[in-house]
């Protein structure tokens, strides 16, 4: 049984994995309410959103997982020409080298995304 266990435990270390950027301190951050035309805006790297959004990566580096489904429509999109991210309700999507990767959050995680 405890074999069995290590093995489980093992097999889902394997399932986990981590985003490969960061928000460098001068990339401005696009910012687009999905299923709200027109409702775009942009975080500027002055202000205390791109200091949040900054510390809101490197806290969730790690722990993502492989998206085998398309992520749903809405929520926000945030943009730089390295990073690509999607906020709906209690997930965030990345979109990374391999695919799609996602990790359940707190909306109130990613509140300070405000157009």
């Amino acid at each position: 049984m405890r074999v069995l266990a290590v093995l489980v435990a093992v097999a889902l270390s394997g399932c986990s994995t981590s985003i490969p950027f960061a928000l460098a301190p001068d990339t401005t951050v696009h910012v687009k309410v999905l299923g709200n035309p027109g409702h775009e805006c942009v975080i500027e790297p002055s202000s205390d959103a791109h200091r949040q959004l900054q510390s809101w990566l490197a806290e969730n580096r790690a722990g993502w997982s492989q998206l085998y489904y398309t992520p749903p429509n809405g929520g926000i999109l945030l943009s730089t020409s390295e990073m690509y991210l999607h906020l709906f309700g209690d997930t965030a999507y990345a979109t990374v080298p391999t695919g799609i990767i996602a990790k359940q959050v707190s909306e109130s995680e990613y509140a300070f995304v405000v157009c």
